[in-house]
């Protein structure tokens, strides 16, 4: 009798034990991804919050008079021409006339510049960059005979290492990051850096180009790669508009601005291969513009679409699902060139591309920024552009332990390292290596309180 007693209250001392132990782990993590759900879903801007203290009373730098910028775009080195947009028809002039003044009000009173933009070099200059700077040239033939990399980087020399370049007469308004994905296209990169370089300093924009190149595995991953640009360019600079960009676009209208707005904006609306129509309603790929906290609350772009289609449609419905608007520019300006190539045999057709016109919101909030995995191969800062060499998991399925875990480490991993990724950004979340060695914790315990139970029972008889 005494026995069985025994028996029974060191069982339950066991149990209790474990279920106090379990408690601890469960509150510990539960906290931690209940704070982290909901800094992501309610993130708010940083960028946007740091604007300058005197917005109201820094004037406009109404007329920039750079002449080596103006030299540069007019000698024509490039083979690249211009049209003052006089080409229009009345219509188009009228309505390219009242989209300019409207942007321009809007500008003015909304996209107030981050207190980060004044540098050593524009720090003088008690002026904020026009909205409409005068530099502006109008339509872009894009139609020209392609440069060497080695011709660009002798153009170019104003670039800061890395594809970086900032007004030195203006405080820019905006910060802007340019993401590329990229594989096996060298022609269509440069053809792009071509026009891109002299357009985006025409709009006096602080910027800094990525590309992002995908190593393995053999099958093309966009809405991965643009992911992991987004992380490795938020933590190089504090960028307040990403734009993440097809390398076979061919911008054909400076007046194009690219920046961000309140709501994601399709910026690559009306391509030359559709008769610069707008393919269907719910279009949003080439070319988009999106803010950083509109960027995670979608939780990015989707991991799942391996090849060719579909992370652009599941990333419409992922905006709507948050209750954003997709706002495009006028076909005036929102004007593309598509390179014309054959299908690249790593980027065959996605049979499940269909899926992405599913508006599943459950799926939005498991797949993309929190799920996905990288491993950062290189990372250089050349001549024209921020290299970055991008290795993805041989097959890019949501991992159930994986998000359920996450990792104990930033987001970001430096070159050589191991897969990056964790389930919610910026967060430090309990992984699965800690929650296996709780575990074994656990039953270490366990054991140790059967070998005193036995051993009592022993020492008892």
């Amino acid at each position: 009798m005494f026995r069985h007693c025994c028996m029974k209250r060191l069982l339950a001392a066991l149990l209790a034990f474990q279920a106090a132990v379990f408690f601890i782990v469960a509150t510990v993590i539960g906290k931690d991804l209940y704070s982290a759900y909901f800094s992501l879903s309610s993130i708010s801007d940083k960028s946007a919050n740091e604007t300058l203290a005197l917005n109201n009373s820094v004037p406009f730098c109404r007329s920039i008079t750079d002449d080596r910028l103006t030299n540069r775009t007019l000698t024509n080195s490039t083979g690249v021409s211009y049209s003052s947009g006089n080409d229009h028809s009345t219509n188009e002039a009228d309505t390219l006339n009242t989209f300019l003044v409207e942007y321009e009000k809007y500008c003015s009173s909304h996209l107030i510049p981050m207190a980060s933009n004044i540098t050593t070099g524009n720090a003088r200059s008690l002026c904020l960059c026009p909205c409409v700077p005068d530099a502006l040239l109008g339509r872009i033939n894009t139609k020209f005979e392609t440069p060497q990399f080695r011709e660009l980087e002798l153009l170019h020399t104003e670039l800061s290492l890395g594809g970086s370049w900032t007004p030195q007469l203006c405080i820019p308004r905006h910060r802007v990051a340019v993401i590329i994905p990229f594989r096996d296209r060298q022609l269509h990169l440069r053809t792009l850096l071509t026009i891109l370089h002299p357009m985006l300093q025409r709009q006096m924009l602080r910027y800094t180009i990525f590309v992002v190149e995908q190593k393995e595995p053999t099958v093309f991953n966009k809405g991965s790669l643009m992911n992991a640009g987004f992380i490795e360019a938020r933590s190089s600079a504090d960028f307040d508009c990403f734009i993440f960009h097809d390398v076979d676009m061919l911008p054909e209208d400076d007046r194009n601005f690219y920046v961000c707005s309140s709501q994601p904006r399709h910026v690559g609306s009306h391509v030359d291969k559709f008769n610069y129509t707008l393919i269907y309603s719910k279009a949003f790929g080439g070319v988009i513009a999106i803010r950083p906290s509109q960027f995670k609350k979608t939780n990015g772009f989707s991991n799942r679409f391996s090849g060719w289609g579909g992370e652009d449609d599941d990333m419409y419905n992922r905006i709507k699902a948050q209750k954003m608007t997709v706002k495009r520019f006028p076909s005036a300006v929102a004007r593309y060139t598509m390179i014309r190539h054959s299908r690249d045999v790593g980027n065959p057709n996605n049979p499940n591309s269909v899926n992405a016109f599913r508006y599943n919101p459950h799926r939005y909030a498991a797949d993309g920024l929190n799920s996905l995995r990288y491993k950062l191969v290189a990372n250089e800062s050349r001549a024209l552009y921020t290299w970055l060499l991008v290795a993805l998991p041989s097959h890019i399925q949501p991992n159930a332990a994986y998000r359920r875990y996450g990792r104990i480490e930033q987001q970001r991993v430096g070159t050589g390292g191991g897969w990056s990724g964790s389930i919610f950004p910026g967060n430090f979340l309990i992984t699965k290596i800690t929650l296996e060695i709780i575990i074994v914790f656990i039953c270490h315990c366990e054991n140790m309180i059967h070998s005193g139970l036995h051993l009592a029972l022993e020492i008892r008889i």
